[in-house]
């Protein structure tokens, strides 16, 4: 039987370029493998998960790329993580989040290998070009650079300078090809990003990805003015909150970061920042200032999760079990504040 890696990434600038680190390594090993990507958004988690427990994974290494070890796939009678974790021949888990370092333990237990950044506050692919056993890499001027694009844009969204437009760019392509499902794009985009600064030369981008930006540019502008239509401010438990929806096009993190930073730009500032995107992200992310709003207690009582970033706010998410769109965001805006009013009488003697 032919050996096959199968890799599960998270499908944001950090998890692609923890597959590009993967790919390089790969397509240099001397032993020729079957190598499949799956892009994995957390609203959809727990099915691919489970989709994978189910397949014949014998002779498979699975490698999990920058994605939260989430209860879902922890608990029941029979965990899907330890279904997967006896079937396949290898896991090998590469991650950041808090929710990996929780089950860290258990994870080892069931014979996953865990290569946890949490402690050190390093994004994935970084904590994969750092680590062994791709020490090797460590030097590589190219990796040394893509990682520090994919560093910043997981913890300094919304942050000035070329290194974070470019993470800001690179995000926009990868949300164009999930919205458009496009994995085809996606496996593309991982292969040229593993091969070098051939796409990315003198400020200038490929051919391939300068087209895809234009093309996302169009939708953008749909999705703006969706966001701009749907954003209100509301008062709960004291504290002053945006809430909007808009479609799922736009990165979602750039996107609040965004939005915060325009609004306390313009001396509009509030408390806590929410924001609903459609399909395919189908979910909520949440920022706002440490000393505001406490984000990840609120994400992780909506079954979510969230993390700090370096600018002393904290970012998390939760996902919602119907396909947002505009019409139904109606429902999604219902569940997000009867949700903010539970939290707070649950917290009511909590000072955030």
């Amino acid at each position: 039987m032919r050996e096959k890696d199968l890799v599960l990434t998270h499908a944001d600038m950090d998890g692609i370029v923890a597959a590009a680190v993967f790919e390089y390594l790969s397509s240099n090993d001397p032993i020729e493998k079957e190598r499949e990507f799956k892009y994995v958004v957390y609203s959809k988690q727990k099915e691919i998960f489970k989709e994978t427990s189910r397949r014949d994974l014998s002779g498979t290494t699975l490698y999990v790329l920058d994605l939260n070890s989430n209860d879902c796939l922890i608990e029941g009678n029979e965990p899907i993580l330890k279904r997967i974790a006896r079937n396949a021949k290898e896991v090998l888990w590469f991650d950041h989040h808090a929710g990996t370092n929780k089950f860290k333990n258990l994870l080892q237990d069931w014979g996953v290998k865990v290569f946890d950044g949490y402690d050190s506050k390093i994004c994935a692919s970084r904590l994969m070009y750092l680590c062994y056993p791709c020490h090797f890499l460590r030097g590589n001027k190219y990796f040394d650079w893509l990682t520090s694009i994919a560093q910043v844009s997981d913890y300094s969204p919304g942050s000035e300078g070329e290194i974070a437009k470019i993470g800001r760019d690179i995000n926009s392509v990868i949300s164009f090809h999930l919205f458009k499902s496009d994995i085809g794009a996606l496996n593309e985009l991982v292969i040229t990003l593993s091969r070098g600064r051939e796409w990315h030369k003198n400020g200038i981008y490929s051919r391939e990805i300068e087209s895809a930006l234009s093309v996302w540019r169009l939708y953008q502008k749909k999705a703006i003015a969706e966001l701009k239509k749907s954003i209100e401010t509301i008062e709960i438990n004291g504290k002053k909150i945006v809430l909007g929806f808009t479609l799922g096009i736009l990165p979602a993190k750039d996107t609040i970061a965004g939005l915060k930073k325009q609004k306390e730009e313009t001396g509009d500032r509030a408390d806590c920042y929410i924001i609903a995107f459609g399909m395919p992200i189908n979910g909520t992310l949440v920022l706002a200032n440490k000393d505001d709003f406490p984000v990840m207690d609120f994400c992780r009582a909506m079954r979510g999760g969230g993390r700090p970033f370096e600018d002393d706010s904290q970012g998390g998410g939760f996902s919602f079990v119907f396909d947002i769109t505009e019409k139904s965001y109606t429902n999604a805006r219902q569940i997000i504040i009867g949700g903010l009013y539970k939290f707070f009488k649950k917290h009511k003697s909590r000072t955030v």
